[in-house]
């Protein structure tokens, strides 16, 4: 993504000092930002760079609840320090259109840049769908394939559930998005399955309902427990994630066998 490359070309020294860092190699890039090799001592960390305001605000919000006890948050990963990048940012024309509609790579005063310092984590999918890498293969021979097969629909509902939720919600700020433009945006990530189940769902109230059915489900899974909890926690803390796609989820790096448990890494976007 040029806006990373350009920030890092200019100022990698003034991160690390910041951070207290050592970065390395690029490990990918998505919408709105890049994930970098991270080195703090002896201990590997990623930094994420992004544009992606609503993600920042929700890793705050979460940070914040940890730290009143509202929140245990063992099923998201250790976030070590969440900030603005201070002064302009160019962004790319991808990028502006995600973003701000902006300008391509001029300094875009309606942009800002942030940074996220976190654990590092071993992804359960390849991508969006829900193909199993090799962390996730173990896990499954050892759990089973129709535990594996439970996990994906409980995630894919609890994705459709909260996205439902938070557009009703906001609905009356945003009057013009249609019911069928919400099932159409969840139809992109999910199989056509999910989105007969919740095709229907037109209250905050009935999300609720199925969203805490499929946390449940996620609570049988031995490897989902700490994830159950974390989005138990959250619910009844009133925050309801709008963006948990199955890629957007991890295995705690350095955990094996029984001791795997899958963690939130990337709270996407959804609006506080």
């Amino acid at each position: 993504m040029t806006w990373v490359g350009s920030l890092l070309r200019s100022r990698r020294s003034d991160l690390e000092r910041d951070l207290g860092v050592r970065l390395g190699k690029t490990l990918g890039c998505g919408s709105f930002g890049c994930a970098i090799e991270a080195r703090a001592g002896h201990k590997d960390l990623v930094l994420k760079l992004t544009v992606d305001r609503d993600e920042v605000r929700m890793w705050e919000k979460l940070l914040g609840l940890i730290k009143r006890g509202r929140v245990h948050g063992r099923g998201l990963v250790a976030v070590r320090d969440v900030g603005e990048i201070i002064g302009d940012v160019k962004v790319d024309e991808r990028t502006a259109d995600y973003a701000t509609h902006g300008l391509v790579l001029r300094p875009n005063p309606e942009v800002r840049a942030y940074a996220i310092l976190r654990d590092p984590i071993d992804p359960v999918s390849k991508g969006d769908d829900d193909r199993p890498t090799t962390d996730s293969r173990a896990v499954i021979a050892r759990y089973g394939a129709e535990n594996w097969g439970l996990f994906v629909r409980a995630v894919a509902h609890v994705f459709a559930a909260g996205r439902i939720y938070n557009e009703l919600r906001f609905s009356a700020a945003r009057p013009g998005v249609r019911k069928s433009d919400v099932v159409e945006s969840i139809h992109r990530f999910v199989h056509e399955e999910v989105v007969v189940d919740v095709r229907d769902i037109d209250t905050e109230k009935a999300a609720l309902e199925e969203l805490s059915v499929w946390i449940g489900a996620l609570h049988r899974l031995p490897f989902a427990r700490d994830l159950s909890e974390t989005l138990a926690e959250c619910l009844a803390a009133g925050v309801v994630f709008a963006d948990l796609k199955i890629s957007n989820l991890g295995w705690r790096a350095g955990d094996h066998g029984g001791k795997r448990q899958v963690l939130i890494f990337d709270v996407g976007g959804t609006p506080l």
